[in-house]
């Protein structure tokens, strides 16, 4: 009896230990999130500022909404629900620019090359995007991360490591933030004095099995 009590206790502990602060589900995290993809006209300076600028007037008005997404398919269904109304400020923002060329949006699963996005880096692979395609759509791209909404957070407020990071928790695990933010040399020092608290925190827990343990052979 005293060892199958042994037994529970260090399954408790274990399972704490191992799963209480990961929730991966083995899923890819490029499944995880929504890109955001703005293709320019053309390369010229005139097509790309005015590439920003629906860039900027899309965001302002979907990234609010987005906000109060809690899970990517809730976020698909908002971006859905606003297509229209995204293609029609695009449009009114290159009409109000003097551009005479229109725009198309759709969201859907396409293939992106490895990209950095401040201190993101996210692999070559298939991601659901919202993409813009301006005029002929012959231009360089802008990218982000709409889903969790990292670039109109960057737009408002600008991001940091710390913002990039807390927002990718929202749907990423402990070790899928790890393999897509970059993080500096004084920044990994504060990792590992961070995982050298946690494996010491195993430590202790193994250390209270051993007493308890003591205590039932008594």
């Amino acid at each position: 009896m005293k060892r199958y009590v042994v037994v529970i206790l260090l399954g408790i502990i274990v399972g704490s230990m191992f799963f209480g602060s990961n929730n991966a589900s083995g899923q890819d995290y490029k499944e995880k999130l929504i890109r955001f993809h703005v293709i320019a006209n053309s390369d010229s300076k005139e097509d790309q500022n005015v590439k920003l600028k629906v860039r900027d007037a899309v965001l302002k008005e979907i990234g609010p909404k987005l906000q109060k997404a809690k899970s990517k398919e809730e976020a698909i269904e908002i971006i859905n629900r606003n297509i229209d109304k995204i293609v029609d400020i695009s449009n009114k923002t290159l009409n109000k620019n003097g551009f005479k060329y229109t725009s198309k949006a759709t969201i859907g699963t396409y293939k992106f090359p490895i990209k950095n996005y401040g201190d993101i880096t996210l692999q070559e692979g298939e991601y659901t995007a919202l993409r813009i395609v301006l005029g002929e759509g012959g231009g360089k791209n802008w990218w982000c991360v709409m889903f969790p909404p990292l670039c109109f957070i960057d737009i408002t407020k600008g991001l940091t490591t710390e913002n990039t990071q807390k927002e990718l928790k929202r749907v990423l695990n402990d070790d899928e933030v790890k393999e897509v933010v970059n993080l500096n040399d004084e920044q990994k020092l504060q990792k590992e004095v961070i995982e050298n608290q946690s494996q010491q925190q195993v430590v202790f827990k193994f250390k209270i099995v051993e007493v308890i343990e003591n205590l039932l052979n008594k």
